[in-house]
């Protein structure tokens, strides 16, 4: 018996160390179909707040867990998280994606799942592009996240694209007052001969200054690499939260509900955004801080969520992850766009640029880096 154990350990290291991915497991498809006339509320999460009392908000980003890859390398992620919420102490932990990584990912997610939901906090994540690439589908992480005691995720509609797209009203009282709405930017895409839909603005030079040719004049350049953007579903579906929130809001004998987006790939916007603060000779007023350490790894096309943002009035903050070692946080339009702050040194990272993003939600809503040296 113990010789069978061991010659099948080593056929499946065997496999492993020739790059077999083994059948993924996979969850139970979610169902629900969103109508625009019959609105369902199972996306949608209330959790309260002290009324007089700041709302924390701590952001992670690209936690990057990946089963044989972290053998004895988990402590300096786990010390991170340990160490940002302790200074922290969050109402609530949202995940910007990309919580595991590589093909053989299926026990560092329950791994995760068990640690977050360990300290006692609610928690909320959406999904990255590696996080359903492995042995372990979107729809089985989901379900380990539907599973967790302190976990709020929601599947969502099955009809517009992607798997967590809901929603999560912090209340005082009867009223709303601030959502967060959580959406699955997706993972990577073919594109063919992009034309006139291709995303037209300025190249960077190494410096992340702006590229000029020799008569000083700004050289222009399409930008974006091949990952997904937000589908029109989606941006839809976003349009009929803000006004079920304004509905409520305006019910219950408020105004306008302040609204913050969570999603793993940035929109065109945090380069478009980042260009024209360069173009502005880095005008105080876009509100800078952090940096771009690396390109904006964006859609090559742009759908349109971020003209649905502004015509809503509502969200104010967007939040995303995926270039690890960018920081930068910069208001465009009105609305602030903020790389989360890499968690941890799994797969990639810069000394230094890891912790978390802290959204305090009272008066005024502020946001900031947490920076920590476990």
């Amino acid at each position: 018996m113990i010789l069978v154990i061991v010659i099948a350990v080593l056929a499946v290291g065997g496999a492993i160390a020739a790059g077999v991915t083994l059948s993924p497991v996979r969850g139970t498809p979610n169902t629900d179909v969103w109508v625009p006339a019959l609105p369902v509320d199972d996306y949608i999460v209330t959790i309260s707040k002290e009324e007089g009392k700041p709302f924390q908000v701590l952001n992670l980003t690209d936690i990057q867990f990946g089963d044989f890859h972290d053998i004895g390398k988990r402590t300096f992620t786990e010390d991170t998280i340990r160490a940002v919420i302790a200074e922290t102490e969050p109402d609530l932990i949202t995940l910007t994606g990309d919580q595991v990584w590589t093909k053989h990912s299926k026990y560092s997610i329950r791994h995760l799942v068990s640690f977050l939901d360990s300290f006692g906090i609610p928690w909320a994540p959406v999904m990255g592009n590696h996080d359903a690439e492995g042995n372990a589908d979107a729809q089985y992480i989901a379900d380990l996240y539907l599973d967790a005691e302190h976990c709020l995720f929601r599947k969502g509609p099955s009809n517009i694209g992607g798997v967590g797209n809901y929603v999560i009203n912090i209340m005082e009282g009867n009223r709303i007052f601030h959502s967060l709405i959580m959406m699955d930017s997706g993972m990577g895409r073919s594109y063919s001969a992009l034309g006139q839909d291709a995303i037209l603005s300025y190249e960077l030079d190494d410096d992340f200054e702006l590229k000029r040719d020799g008569a000083g004049n700004p050289i222009e350049r399409e930008i974006g690499h091949n990952f997904d953007f937000l589908s029109i579903g989606q941006i839809a579906w976003y349009r009929s939260v803000v006004e079920r929130i304004k509905l409520h809001n305006q019910s219950a004998g408020g105004g306008v509900p302040t609204s913050s987006l969570f999603l793993h790939i940035p929109l065109p916007e945090y380069y478009i955004a980042y260009v024209d603060y360069l173009l502005s000779g880095k005008d105080s007023s876009y509100g800078v801080f952090g940096a771009l350490r690396e390109d904006v790894c964006c859609a090559k096309i742009n759908s349109g969520m971020f003209d649905a943002l502004l015509e809503g009035g509502s969200t104010k903050f967007v939040f995303a992850g995926h270039d690890y070692v960018n920081d930068l946080s910069i208001l465009y339009k009105g609305i602030r766009l903020t790389y989360g702050l890499k968690t941890g040194d799994r797969c990639y990272f810069e000394e230094g640029v890891n912790g978390g993003t802290l959204m305090t939600i009272g008066d005024t809503v502020e946001v900031r880096h947490v920076y920590v040296n476990p």
